[in-house]
């Protein structure tokens, strides 16, 4: 596929059989399953409030999330909405997309990294290994 197609060709390509990429669903995966760990630790398992609402209330919770969560949080909310919601209504070219699922991918890596709420309430609680890219270092 060439790169840096303009919006109309990049959304032709994505029927391809070439068009799905790993890369682009595996952002999205994490940031959901970020997004998941966050609202079923505010609401449990009614489908209740947003990705936002979820960090705004963990963020006041004493034993909630710190500040440097919130703001990294919050940043993973706001790619995957601009990968997911304005890539198509903005007319992104495919290096636009690709710069912000870069980004994206970035920022779930740095929460994986920091997040003693993530380290307990996902790693931990589901027994999951970490691969050397997200080894978690929590802030001092």
């Amino acid at each position: 596929m060439a790169r840096n197609l303009p919006h109309p060709d990049w959304v032709a390509g994505q029927f391809s059989p070439q068009g799905l990429r790993p890369r682009y669903r595996n952002v999205v995966l994490h940031a959901s399953i970020i997004e998941g760990v966050l609202r079923e630790e505010v609401w449990g398992t009614k489908k209740k409030g947003s990705f936002h609402e979820a960090i705004e209330t963990l963020s006041l919770r004493p034993s909630g999330i710190t500040p440097q969560e919130e703001k990294v949080f919050t940043k993973v909310k706001d790619l995957r909405n601009d990968l997911i919601h304005d890539s198509y209504r903005n007319k992104y070219t495919e290096r636009q997309i690709l710069a912000v699922r870069d980004k994206l991918m970035e920022k779930i890596r740095e929460a994986y990294s920091i997040s003693k709420f993530l380290n307990c309430k996902l790693f931990l609680k589901y027994n999951i290994d970490r691969p050397a890219s997200i080894t978690f270092k929590p802030p001092k």
